[in-house]
């Protein structure tokens, strides 16, 4: 069973205090406890202003183990297996 993550939105008023990280950490442990095997996220390569971050920064999803499964230079797919 594999899922995926489309987007993460963050108010401005609580971006770059952890808030993304936490969340995104929330739900995968939620899906582990699914019986999830696999989640997929699909950042923009090279994103620096908040407004092309709505998927996710790529350093977040790394932090969180996720690895690259296709490169590409705009748009990654990353997975992370469990």
């Amino acid at each position: 069973d594999g899922w995926m993550i489309g987007c993460v939105l963050i108010l401005p008023a609580f971006r770059e205090h952890g808030v993304a990280t936490e969340a995104l950490t929330l739900i995968v442990d939620d899906l582990k406890l699914r019986g999830v095997r696999s989640v997929d996220a699909y950042p923009k390569r090279g994103a620096q202003e908040a407004g092309e971050l709505w998927n996710g920064a790529e350093s977040t999803y790394a932090r969180l183990g996720f690895t690259v499964v296709r490169e590409d230079a705009k748009r990654p797919v990353l997975r992370l297996t469990f």
